[in-house]
């Protein structure tokens, strides 16, 4: 066996949680860090609010309450334009109207910050203690390992599941680490840092209008954007989507947050 593949192995089967293995994730960074990130903000949001009214009744399908919603809709970070449209659009306003607090709330789920106890939403302990201001680092490593290990990142995509790129997902982040350090166009990236066998897979699923790269970005380009770990470029201003015509590139955040400790 070579080296790389025995690198490659020894991300496989990494546990993200431990502090062992060629992956390193920082459990040091500050709040500051990643004030900026939209699902790290937004998870906390969510988190305190339902700590401070003692957490609230799921509606009959599950979600959060209404009143809920609108009372917390106007503090979630999200695009000024994005709010505008949905406030446009909707007479009244359920949670999965709103994206950003969907989303929260169920990658929050994942990464154990809450829980649906007697049919209500309430934070654990686990949540309850990692907002704690002096555990800004551990809440992020925490939502960050819920986000891409625990939930399935083809919850609410419209492609084909693509189990195998969660699976390789340290490797491609690995390879992403080393081509994305300038800005990178979005187009063409997939062979550049997909596992043969994965990229092959993708491409077998491949139409005139959904190539690998499309795949790429609900899977990872856009997950990684939301915790402020990737940087955007729109080749189109108007668009606030991550597209073929973009380019993207590793953020200060990810410098501070993740490395490889050995480069075969």
């Amino acid at each position: 066996m070579n080296k790389i593949q025995e690198f490659l192995n020894a991300l496989r089967v990494q546990d993200w949680s431990g502090s062992e293995g060629p992956m390193r994730l920082s459990h040091k960074l500050e709040a500051a860090d990643y004030a900026h990130a939209q699902l790290p903000a937004n998870v906390r949001i969510l988190i305190e609010r339902l700590d401070s009214e003692g957490g609230v009744p799921a509606t009959s399908s599950g979600n959060l309450p209404r009143a809920f919603v609108e009372d917390v809709f106007e503090c979630l970070q999200m695009p000024d334009a994005w709010r505008a449209g949905i406030r446009m659009v909707n007479k009244v306003i359920n949670e999965k109207d709103v994206s950003a607090l969907h989303r929260a709330r169920v990658v929050a789920h994942a990464a154990g910050f809450l829980a649906l106890r007697k049919n209500r939403f309430q934070p654990t302990q686990k949540g309850k203690k990692l907002i704690a201001p002096d555990r800004a680092g551990d809440f992020y490593r925490e939502l960050f390992t819920g986000y891409f290990r625990r939930f399935n990142l083809a919850y609410d995509l419209i492609y084909h599941d693509f189990p195998e790129i969660q699976a390789t997902l340290s490797a491609i982040l690995w390879r992403m680490d080393a081509e994305l350090r300038d800005w990178t166009p979005v187009a063409g990236l997939a062979p550049r840092i997909l596992l043969p066998g994965v990229l092959q897979r993708l491409r077998d699923f491949e139409t005139q209008y959904s190539k690998s790269d499309n795949f790429l970005v609900g899977y990872v380009h856009e997950p990684l954007r939301r915790m402020g770990l990737l940087e955007v470029e729109h080749g189109d201003p108007n668009s606030s989507v991550i597209g073929q015509e973009s380019r993207i590139k590793t953020s200060r955040l990810w410098r501070k947050f993740l490395w490889f400790d050995w480069q075969p």
